[in-house]
């Protein structure tokens, strides 16, 4: 019995990353939120810089001088270039994805990195992607290297947690 309601309030999110595009989709609500990985920031404010747009509406803003635009997740050696914008984006997409949920509790996050592995991914590396998910909200953070897991029958023990180097 506990089982089931836990299953009623918890949720699994899957986050998959490369330097242009950014897919994040809720396991058992099969949603989907997948966009160009960029926010736009309003520095108006000198004490705290207002996000005014994430993913392809932030894209369309790239040139404006009005707002910063940047991709977070866009450097010559790493997946992550902008920690702090990097973990907005993300949590814009949870958001997006568990929104339909009647209570919302912190969702157990599957992150997975599809670009920039050469060599396998160090320990900062993983801490960087753990605490992103984290950040983003997430109860529980899984990194997960390899082939793309299907949505369809998703099960945390298809997680292949990287080898540490």
């Amino acid at each position: 019995m506990f089982n089931r309601v836990k299953g009623v309030f918890s949720s699994t999110v899957y986050i998959q990353l490369w330097e242009d595009r950014i897919k994040i989709a809720h396991v058992e609500l099969q949603s989907v939120f997948e966009e160009q990985p960029y926010i736009a920031i309003d520095n108006k404010e000198k004490k705290k810089p207002t996000v005014m747009a994430v993913g392809n509406a932030a894209y369309r803003l790239l040139g404006s001088s009005r707002y910063e635009v940047l991709n977070p997740f866009s450097h010559p050696r790493l997946l992550v270039n902008d920690f702090e914008e990097a973990e907005r984006v993300l949590q814009y997409g949870i958001r997006e994805v568990c929104k339909a949920k009647l209570f919302q509790s912190s969702p157990v996050v599957v992150i997975h990195p599809h670009e920039k592995l050469d060599g396998g991914l160090t320990d900062i590396e993983c801490r960087v992607f753990r605490e992103l998910a984290l950040g983003a909200g997430a109860r529980k953070a899984y990194l997960h290297t390899g082939n793309e897991i299907p949505l369809v029958g998703f099960s945390l023990s298809s997680v292949n947690e990287p080898e540490k180097i």
